[in-house]
């Protein structure tokens, strides 16, 4: 279930920083060693990357749709499908790229736009104008609306002594959202707390740092139990 990138890319831009925001509402800013404008950028280096499962298909903002946005309040313009039910769907690493993007202010499409105007002379005004009329839309002034994309990590693999251990993501380890993920346990089986349900509290039997392991080792290696027994999923595949 995890790809080799979650293990083996602990962190990218590790030589040079990276783009983690682009904020088209703020003046662009002149690079002199360009001679030219871009956006505002927060950039960032050794950067942890984000986890999710995928199957190999992606979704996509469709061009000239009106921006919806999902339940975090940001606008999707490209991420990952799959889940942790899905056979074949795996876990990996990705760079969450976000974006105060122009929109236009009647009906919420993502302008698209000139960017002359904005290397020339910092004009996002114009250069959403002009955007808009290259694409047969009638400009009626723009708005800004927050986006993210999720990009596949598949360069930068740390030499082998900097992976990440077991203990990275487990026993402690905070480097993945297992809730988010999907991996919730169970509160409840046959009607009883989680663990009540086979046998007496032994939470305690183990130190937090060990208790990960122990408890898959027992249940898993040791009596089979699937993981829809504790989980809200089975086993996949």
């Amino acid at each position: 279930r995890v790809n080799c990138t979650v293990c083996h890319i602990p962190a990218y831009a590790r030589g040079a920083p990276t783009d983690l925001h682009r904020d088209w509402s703020r003046p662009a800013e002149l690079v002199a060693a360009k001679g030219l404008y871009e956006p505002h950028m927060t950039m960032k280096s050794n950067v942890p990357p984000v986890y999710r499962f995928f199957n190999g298909t992606s979704r996509f903002y469709r061009f000239g749709e009106k921006a919806v946005q999902q339940a975090n309040g940001l606008v999707l313009m490209a991420g990952p499908q799959g889940s942790v039910d899905e056979a074949g769907a795996m876990l990996y690493a990705f760079k969450r790229h976000r974006a105060t993007q122009p929109a236009e202010a009647a009906s919420g499409r993502i302008l698209p736009l000139k960017m002359r105007h904005i290397f020339q002379d910092g004009d996002i005004v114009r250069a959403a104008e002009e955007g808009a009329a290259a694409v047969g839309w009638n400009f009626a002034g723009l708005t800004y609306v927050e986006t993210e994309r999720y990009l596949g990590l598949f360069h930068q693999v740390a030499p082998r002594d900097q992976a990440l251990a077991c203990g990275s993501c487990h026993d402690g380890g905070r480097r993945l959202d297992f809730n988010a993920l999907g991996y919730t346990p169970r509160a409840w089986r046959n009607g009883r707390a989680l663990c009540l349900s086979c046998h007496e509290d032994e939470s305690d039997e183990w130190k937090p740092a060990a208790f990960f392991r122990k408890v898959h080792e027992q249940h898993v290696d040791d009596e089979k139990f699937d993981c829809r027994e504790c989980h809200n999923f089975s086993t996949a595949g």
